[in-house]
């Protein structure tokens, strides 16, 4: 049966919303749908064609032309003429021919005209389906995601869902995950080869702005090409976009709806006229068989990788059948119907229109269930807990010395010492020409007893001396308990989702400062959802690091005027309003922008608790010259004091009668009053205990008023905060710190200085505190945790999420010197005064690259048995065909925990296949606090087990080995060699990776089904 053009239209608006005609989506959950394109097009075809033909009994365009003539030829007959003008003039008389026709013949013409009619009615009934499936799908749709967009019957009016509440914040994408990262907005790179190795192509975004000239915020953006050329360096080539809505000028010069792909054609041009004479650019030209050269399709990928999928749905079934419900009502049924007079033709209109808003639902329902099962499955890979992939340690070798035995530590310093990538790193991480010292043990000395504080990086190693490092170490500390902190180079929603079972409610203070969402922060939103994009996105990270929150803690966030308004609303949803504490006003600069009508000088930090009542916050700290008001001339044995007025309100406030008596001075004897309409402080009682106590203090040579000694211990213990903090760093002091630490001082835009943090962490932590930041830029959390435990001889712990490349260019080598030293200059270390530093740093598995690994690994009979299932497509086709998929955590690829493999992205592709950290993983979600990690064999066998305690105090075993191949006879000799290996370490749970035969240990395996994966 030929395509009706409603049904051809909602085709193409399927391929649309499946991507299906753009090759170039070959990313993400586009490819996954490309690799069972033919599927979903049958499944397609079906639900939208033959089910609804099936309703309807819908008869072609040829049926109907038939009906239709042998009607007119039934018409032509005498009877049935004269019957159909007696009809018009005279019902009466018409009813009279019907009476008398025996031959039937006016029977037989009416119950043709029904079948024709009904023909008709049921073709437009097909085409009204499509139409309404059309329209209803559309207007959610928003380049790969499905946004609120509630409207209202004809006049199209919004509604925003309301349940009673006094006032209700509401943003368009409460209901999504944001997902939508910076790195390939900022930077997007791949490699093509030369005559000589390979040359590395960058895209980068030269100018990130939404408002330019009289454009408004709210309008589309694009990549344009920037005016700032293209830039040749040995073998990298960075070409240089602006994100930016169109000009005027380029409104009138781009017109349709795909301007962005006119744009990338015209870039692509130009670039060619620029570089295509070029040897080197010769692969940038090349065609495929659809005659798009390499560049330009490069151009389409990254453009549109920054144009689809900001966001997953949390409940994409739930929002549409609560939307569908609501169109039907609002859209096909008809109030005007109540209204008619009774009818029989009008009623068998109303059941026809039941039956058509059936059929419209069924439909419906069935494609919801299958856009439902695309949009959980990627929330499944969202949600679920990320494999750790790799795990290094930092350590300085004073702390190596301090803890390990004189024959360890010159084992392992030998090892380092030979390693020239470590030695490489010393020189680049300290500004060195050449070393200022020997590469003997001798020389790693500062003097006879002082040890430098260099660090060993266990990236530079291989494995083994890794194990060596934690077995020497295990064997004296315990590991985590002694180490500065965490770097975890991650997505910051799953870094804190992967900490929550082993630090839920440990943190004891949270500072972040993240994106201002200003347009030129490099914040990356949704076109025309540019404050719902942002409250999205900070919510679920702010909502995740709440339950990491201890009850006496508190949260930091900071902010400028923007976007403060809506901060404030969303942490009163999350915190509530009555936990609030207070907004700080940091006064960042002296001198304000003059681009300005009025230039600003400041920046909000709002405070948040979990429970205010039990919130916990301290003094600030007197300054040294306040101390020193504190003395003791006479060592009165309450000790320091300084001198306090003994009058109240002797500025003319309330007088006392009672307390207007004279004091006598003990030295002359002579009467002293408060004076004219004030009073003393106290009663006279307790004036003469003060006096006999020798707390009231009449000048040197004790000969004038009495005055109060205020004595140290008797005050606060520091002085009250307040929300004006005029007196901490300006934002120029950051900048210069960065100057300092690295030569190239511009390295990271608008760095917090370090003073800013450290007074934060003075009012809201103690000594042993642990400090979360997971916005943390330049990484000056760490930096200032680093000189609050050098100020009070404290043992702070800072953990770090942060998803940038700059992890590993600016984060860690910052912690690594200021480990070395606090004072620098121009890239080099001033001295060698720093605390050293023990740090562990990890990355974890990131959203992408859980899509990348998703592999179709059902069999073809099973799948084509499945088929047979006319549910399986829309409900089951995903979750049953990639179940084995490794990110989804293979169970029987766990007997190797060192083969358990990802492909990961090396800044590049997503082609290098990596050992996942099975070991880290594991210990994250079962909340394993490590105190101890051995590495072991057995015959030759490497075993690893991590000893340590949950946060029930539970101290637990987690053994790993390889049991590939294994006979009984194998566990065994494992039972017997586990057996006599834990018991050093006493223990209530013992897990083991795959099968394992000592009494009460548990399978490694069974964890990571119940608690990586999401129900």
């Amino acid at each position: 049966m030929a395509e009706t053009k409603a049904f051809t239209e909602l085709k193409v608006f399927l391929n649309k919303l499946f991507q299906f005609e753009s090759q170039d989506l070959d990313f993400g959950i586009y490819k996954i749908l490309h690799y069972k394109r033919d599927e979903i097009n049958k499944f397609i075809h079906y639900l939208l064609r033959d089910k609804v033909l099936e309703q309807f009994q819908v008869f072609d365009q040829g049926q109907q032309d038939i009906l239709r003539q042998k009607l007119d030829e039934l018409a032509a007959d005498e009877i049935i003429s004269n019957y159909n003008r007696a009809l018009s003039e005279s019902p009466e008389e018409a009813q009279v021919f019907r009476k008398y026709d025996t031959a039937h013949k006016i029977s037989n013409y009416l119950e043709l005209k029904k079948q024709y009619e009904t023909a008709v009615q049921t073709a437009h009934s097909e085409e009204t389906v499509y139409n309404h499936l059309t329209q209803f799908f559309s207007r959610y749709y928003d380049k790969g995601d499905f946004i609120s967009k509630r409207r209202f019957g004809k006049s199209e009016k919004y509604v925003v869902p309301y349940n009673g509440e006094e006032t209700y914040f509401y943003w368009a994408n409460h209901d999504q995950y944001y997902i939508k990262s910076s790195e390939f907005f900022q930077q997007f790179s791949f490699k093509i080869p030369m005559l000589s190795g390979t040359l590395t192509v960058h895209f980068k975004l030269a100018e990130a702005q939404t408002e330019q000239g009289n454009v408004k915020a709210s309008e589309n953006r694009y990549f344009v090409l920037s005016k700032k050329p293209a830039l040749k360096e040995e073998k990298e080539l960075s070409i240089y976009f602006e994100y930016r809505p169109l000009t005027e000028e380029e409104k009138k010069s781009f017109t349709g709806n795909n301007k962005q792909d006119i744009l990338n054609e015209l870039a692509a041009a130009a670039l060619k006229t620029q570089f295509g004479v070029a040897d080197y650019a010769a692969e940038l030209w090349k065609e495929d068989e659809n005659g798009q050269n390499l560049l330009l399709k490069k151009l389409h990928h990254y453009t549109r990788k920054n144009s689809y999928d900001f966001f997953i749905h949390k409940d994409l079934k739930g929002f549409f059948q609560r939307e569908l419900d609501f169109y039907i009502k609002s859209e096909l049924v008809q109030v005007e119907d109540l209204y008619v007079l009774d009818s029989e033709r009008h009623f068998e209109n109303i059941k026809h229109n039941f039956k058509l808003i059936k059929c419209f639902k069924n439909i419906a329902d069935t494609l919801i269930d299958f856009l439902a099962q695309i949009e959980d499955f990627q929330k499944k890979l969202w949600e679920k807990k990320k494999f750790v992939l790799n795990t290094e340690w930092v350590i300085s070798i004073d702390k190596l010395a301090g803890w390990l035995p004189a024959e360890t530590l010159h084992s392992l310093l030998q090892k380092v010492l030979a390693n020239p990538a470590q030695v490489a790193e010393w020189k680049e991480l300290f500004g060195w020409k050449d070393l200022p010292f020997a590469l003997t043990l001798d020389g790693l000395k500062a003097d006879l007893h002082t040890w430098r504080k260099l660090p060993v990086d266990t990236k530079h190693f291989e494995a083994d001396f890794k194990d060596a490092l934690l077995n020497a170490l295990s064997a004296v500390i315990t590991l985590e308990e002694e180490a500065n902190g965490l770097v975890i180079h991650s997505d910051n929603y799953h870094g804190l989702k992967l900490l929550e079972e082993k630090f839920k409610e440990k943190i004891n203070c949270i500072y972040i400062d993240p994106p201002y969402n200003t347009g030129n922060d490099g914040f990356v939103y949704k076109d025309k959802f540019r404050h719902s994009s942002w409250i999205a996105f900070l919510g679920e990270r702010i909502l995740r690091s709440k339950e990491l929150l201890n009850i006496e803690g508190a949260s930091f966030i900071s902010i400028d005027d923007w976007e403060h308004q809506n901060l404030n609303n969303l942490l009163g949803g999350i915190f509530g309003d009555v936990n609030k504490i207070e907004t700080i006003i940091w006064k960042k600069r002296n001198t304000p922008p003059n681009d300005k009508l009025i230039g600003a000088q400041h920046e909000y930090i709002d405070i948040y608790g979990k429970d205010i009542s039990q919130t916990k916050l301290n003094y600030r700290k007197r300054s040294e010259e306040r101390v020193a008001q504190f003395k003791n001339p006479d060592n009165h044995p309450k000790g320091p004091w300084t001198v306090g007025d003994l009058t109240a309100n002797v500025k003319g406030g309330r007088y006392v009668e009672s307390l207007n008596y004279p004091i006598t001075n003990p030295n002359t004897k002579e009467d002293h009053y408060p004076g004219v309409k004030g009073n003393w402080r106290f009663n006279k009682e307790k004036i003469e205990r003060l006096i006999a106590s020798d707390e009231l203090y009449f000048g040197e040579k004790g000969l004038g008023r009495p005055k109060l000694k205020r004595f140290l211990c008797d005050v606060k213990e520091g002085i009250t905060y307040t929300t004006l903090w005029d007196f901490v760093p300006l934002n120029t002091v950051a900048t210069n710190e960065m100057t300092s630490l690295f030569k190239d001082g511009n390295i990271f835009e608008n760095p917090k200085p370090s003073g800013l943090i450290r007074e934060i962490q003075n009012l809201a932590t103690s000594k042993e505190s642990i400090v979360l930041d997971y916005f943390p830029g330049s990484g000056t959390t760490f930096h200032s945790t680093l000189i609050a435990n050098k100020d009070d001889n404290g043992f702070r712990k800072c953990f770090l999420i942060e998803q940038g490349q700059y992890v590993y260019s600016l984060i860690i080598p910052r912690i690594k010197k200021i480990g070395y030293s606090f004072e620098w200059k121009d890239g080099s270390p001033l001295d060698i005064d720093g605390s050293g530093i023990f740090l562990k740093y990890q990355r974890l598995e990131q959203y992408e690259e859980s899509l990348e690994n998703i592999a179709f690994t059902a069999n073809k009979p099973a799948i084509q048995q499945a088929m047979q299932f006319d549910q399986y497509l829309p409900k089951y086709f995903l979750e049953m065909e990639t179940r084995e998929s490794h990110t989804l955590v293979n169970l029987g690829a766990m007997q190797n925990p060192w083969a358990y493999e990802l492909k990961v992205w090396d800044g590049f592709t997503y082609d290098t296949q990596q050992a996942v950290d099975l070991v880290e993983t594991f210990n994250y979600i079962v909340g394993l606090h490590v105190q101890k990690w051995f590495t072991t064999e057995r015959d030759g066998l490497k075993y690893v087990g991590v000893w340590g305690y949950n946060n029930d105090e539970k101290r637990i075993w987690v053994i790993w080995r390889n049991t590939t191949g294994w006979k009984e006879a194998d566990y065994d000799a494992d039972k017997a060699f586990i057996e006599a290996w834990i018991p050093a370490q006493p223990y209530e749970l013992l897990f083991v990776n795959h099968q394992c035969t000592v009494p009460g240990s548990m399978l490694t395996e069974e964890v990571f089904k119940t608690q990586m994966i999401p129900a």
